[in-house]
């Protein structure tokens, strides 16, 4: 399967926000509602989708911070290091390229932690040369939220399902709907859950590429023209 234009709109989207309704997204794509759905239904059965989840977003886990450290792996078996990075739980996604390229996200939970981290990542992935680099996320202004007990609760029910219904959602914790779409929009609104998908565009048969490159300072924060 290939993955034309469209296909690939519909999955940025999902990735920004794996509960947008299907009605939002027919609308940006000019179709309709039951062209987007068996669109949507024949990349999760291809693969392409695995999955739509539900995690606590970044405003809610005071202190953290993104890191990416990337290289060339002197390493043979790709998969074994992968598997090793399957059990780090500061590791949240790997990428491997040609010439085992690795680029390798991790989320550490205070500064503390990224000491260990840059030393421990290319030791791990064998990494002679890794290049470190710490996103600048932005200021947001979204209010503060400290998760309750219920909020926790609700966002593991929807962890692996986050298109789960609130009716679902509710009677499974055994609470209203009514509350869980309370509790839902305060956390959306402070930023702290976060809707995406697991995305495999290597599952088609599309060639997929990756373009990174250093920008000198004084042209950071300039508009890059097409």
């Amino acid at each position: 399967m290939r993955m034309d234009e469209i296909d690939f709109r519909l999955c940025l989207q999902l990735r920004e926000n794996s509960r947008r309704v299907y009605r939002q997204m027919a609308d940006d794509v000019d179709l309709s509602v039951n062209a987007v759905h068996m669109r949507i239904r024949n990349l999760v059965d291809k693969g392409i989708i695995d999955g739509f989840y539900a995690d606590i977003g970044l405003n809610a886990l005071k202190g953290s911070m993104n890191i990416l450290i990337h290289g060339f792996s002197s390493f043979d078996d790709i998969d074994g290091t992968i598997e090793e990075f399957s059990k780090d739980d500061n590791t949240s996604k790997l990428i491997t390229t040609s010439d085992n390229y690795l680029y390798i996200h991790g989320l550490l939970r205070d500064i503390s932690e990224m000491s260990g981290y840059v030393e421990g990542v290319p030791e791990i992935a064998g990494m002679d040369e890794p290049k470190i680099f710490i996103p600048d996320v932005g200021r947001t202004h979204a209010p503060d939220i400290t998760l309750t007990t219920t909020d926790y609760q609700i966002i593991h029910s929807m962890h692996e399902d986050s298109r789960k219904s609130l009716s679902d959602v509710g009677e499974e914790l055994g609470v209203s709907t009514k509350t869980v779409r309370r509790r839902i929009d305060k956390l959306e609104e402070a930023e702290a859950v976060d809707y995406s998908i697991r995305w495999y565009p290597v599952h088609s048969d599309d060639f997929i590429g990756i373009l990174h490159g250093d920008m000198k300072s004084k042209n950071r924060g300039k508009k890059l023209s097409s």
